[in-house]
């Protein structure tokens, strides 16, 4: 899934870590990439909802609850609106 990622196929990579999802889940790693994703596509309440499991499986996670409190502020990254605009 991170491959597809990285290469800029998030429907591809959406796919993929679902799977990966479906087959640990109890695993907190793919409900945290799963939001990253679910949030690159512009599916943020599916991304908080992954994110809000990964924290639920180790709540010490950094990353998700960053991410987590960032998109309850609302606020708008340099990042998310260069995905938004560019797509990537």
């Amino acid at each position: 899934a991170q491959v597809y990622e990285y290469l800029g196929k998030p429907t591809a990579a959406l796919n993929r870590i679902r799977q990966a999802v479906l087959a640990a889940p109890l695993s907190f790693h793919p409900w945290f990439v799963q939001g990253r994703i679910e949030r690159d596509l512009g599916m943020e309440s599916a991304a908080a909802k992954s994110w809000t499991r990964c924290l639920e499986l180790c709540p010490g996670h950094v990353e998700a609850a960053s991410e987590l409190q960032k998109m309850e502020m609302g606020g708008w990254t340099v990042r998310r609106l260069w995905r938004r605009v560019f797509g990537r």
